[in-house]
């Protein structure tokens, strides 16, 4: 196949058909190797691989040959000023070497674009490992980001939380009249800087209205 490929990429612009005889070469082959497979021989055991291998680089260096090669021929045996012996006689050496150098650089730009359009399409194995891998990495940094904020909470407790100072009330007060007094609600839950003093006007809430309802209870 390589050997086939390097005769069609160097050398097919001679023989246009040669693409077509290929073609019709491996189908004959193909046929014949599959009815020798299913009826005289054994079925070699298959082995899976990711490319193949090396050969890429043979292929991809054929390529880039047959793209001078090809312009070269085109170049020196195209047009009618061929001399008495049949050799073409208006050819210079800068030309051909400008043709073979426009040549290639139009089969690069192709490749390129070929290549980067190909990577854009993903095939649903890829499609399937990216989601794998977002997966993971999701499920990783919640875990993270929870241990971390058990961690922070484990580390503060009550007592970590700010003080009611007079400057904390003096900027409290100085926020409030720019955004506006609110409800009051809101002034009471803004007031607290910190789970203890929370904690302590909560208590103090209960112990105050327990008494209450002791006296409700007795006058029932």
């Amino acid at each position: 196949m390589i050997v086939q490929f390097g005769y069609l990429s160097l050398f097919s612009v001679v023989w246009p058909l040669t693409g077509l005889s290929f073609l019709v070469n491996n189908w004959i082959e193909l046929r014949g190797d599959a009815v020798k497979i299913a009826l005289e021989t054994q079925r070699p055991v298959p082995w899976r691989a990711d490319s193949i291998g090396p050969w890429l680089d043979a292929l991809g260096f054929l390529s880039w040959l047959g793209s001078l090669s090809t312009a070269a021929l085109v170049y020196l045996f195209s047009g009618d000023g061929f001399g008495p012996d049949g050799t073409p006689s208006k050819m210079t050496g800068w030309g051909l070497l400008l043709t073979m150098f426009f040549s290639e650089h139009i089969y690069l730009a192709l490749r390129r674009a070929i290549r980067l359009a190909l990577s854009k399409i993903d095939s649903p194995g890829l499609q399937r490992e990216r989601r794998e891998r977002f997966a993971v990495r999701k499920q990783y940094l919640q875990e993270t980001l929870s241990q971390e904020a058990a961690e922070k909470a484990a580390q503060g407790g009550i007592a970590q939380g700010e003080k009611i100072s007079r400057s904390t009330l003096e900027e409290e007060a100085r926020e409030s009249s720019l955004r506006g007094h609110g409800t009051a609600e809101e002034r009471f839950w803004a007031r607290q800087r910190g789970q203890g003093e929370t904690i302590a006007m909560g208590r103090s809430f209960i112990n105050k209205a327990a008494p209450a309802q002791g006296e409700s209870k007795k006058e029932l």
